[in-house]
């Protein structure tokens, strides 16, 4: 692998770059050669968010089918965690109103029967962000 070579430094250039960026005295500091896309970043930040998901969170994830309507499960499914609050995606701001009106007693009911009121204390419905694997916990 090679590796990719610098420009020669110039003095009298980083002078006049030092006074007009009003820096301190001194070499500039070397370019940073490990530099790593932001996507690669996100995606290691994401995965570790994703593991201190509580276990029971990812049950919710894959019984959410079992404990909803049909009807429901095509339009919403389980988010993420905030604290105690359970946040569920959904697909339109239709069925963001009906569920928030009708649905939302009988369906933390469910989960608070399943996984017990001390996990779950409330429901908040959000517009769906589009990702199937945007589930994470947040303190």
């Amino acid at each position: 692998m090679e590796i990719p070579r610098q420009p020669p430094f110039h003095r009298g250039r980083w002078a006049i770059r030092r006074e007009r960026l009003r820096l301190p005295d001194g070499e500039p500091t070397p370019p940073f050669s490990e530099a790593r896309p932001i996507r690669d970043i996100l995606r290691r930040i994401l995965t570790n968010m994703r593991s201190l998901c509580p276990p029971w969170l990812t049950e919710v994830q894959q019984e959410w089918n079992s404990l909803v309507d049909a009807s429901v499960a095509r339009h919403a499914r389980p988010g993420r965690l905030t604290g105690k609050t359970l946040i569920v995606f959904v697909d339109s701001a239709v069925w963001k109103t009906e569920l928030e009106r009708f649905a939302a007693p009988r369906l933390l009911h469910a989960l608070q029967a399943r996984w017990g009121a001390d996990q779950i204390e409330a429901l908040r419905f959000e517009m769906d962000p589009g990702e199937e694997n945007v589930s994470s916990f947040d303190h």
